[in-house]
């Protein structure tokens, strides 16, 4: 449209006849009428920021401002163990994996939410490696086993921390930090059985 007018001439194949047609023809000069052609070259410009146009650092400040983006945990790296195993955990903290609870939210169809190994709450990430009956009996397990005093983790967080709370050497330390994580990774291929 230039000076509300329309420019050019349609290039029908046909005529549009019917109701339907016209009524379409319609509905689209009306969505047309507020366009308003120029004659400067063409230029993307977005509602965030009128004056520059779009920008990737204008779409990060408008995504920091709708939310708090801050990282408020931080999983430690650890050489010893694969990187799939390292980003596993990473993602289990998030609730980032396809546990009942998260398919659900997504529209999957599942038969069940409830846990299938413990049968007593919702199967969450958190759940499945920290609070399910079964990962509580191996973390008792692995505690005894890496001969450290039992611990009891109350989030992954705490699981992927917990090497800092004993009094070890820096190396076993970090040897019992790739136990927790390689077992964070084994309990939910455990799951997967199920």
């Amino acid at each position: 449209m230039y000076d509300d007018e329309v420019c050019g001439q349609w290039g029908w194949s046909r005529q549009p006849v019917g109701l339907d047609e016209l009524d379409e023809l319609r509905c689209l000069l009306l969505a047309c009428q507020p366009v308003v052609l120029s004659e400067g070259s063409d230029r993307l410009m977005w509602s965030i920021d009128k004056e520059n146009g779009f920008s990737v650092r204008s779409m990060k400040s408008e995504i920091e401002d709708l939310g708090n983006t801050g990282v408020n945990f931080v999983l430690e790296w650890n050489n010893w163990v694969p990187k799939k195993v390292v980003i596993h955990a990473w993602r289990v903290e998030m609730e980032r994996i396809p546990v009942m609870v998260q398919l659900v939210k997504r529209g999957v169809m599942v038969t069940s939410a409830i846990c299938p190994i413990s049968e007593e709450d919702l199967e969450s990430a958190e759940h499945l490696v920290v609070s399910c009956q079964f990962a509580q009996s191996v973390w008792c397990i692995i505690s005894s086993w890496c001969k450290i005093s039992p611990f009891f983790a109350f989030s992954v967080k705490d699981l992927s921390e917990c090497h800092r709370f004993y009094q070890l050497l820096k190396r076993k330390a970090k040897a019992f930090n790739a136990v927790c994580l390689t077992m964070v990774w084994c309990l939910w291929q455990n799951a997967l059985v199920y």
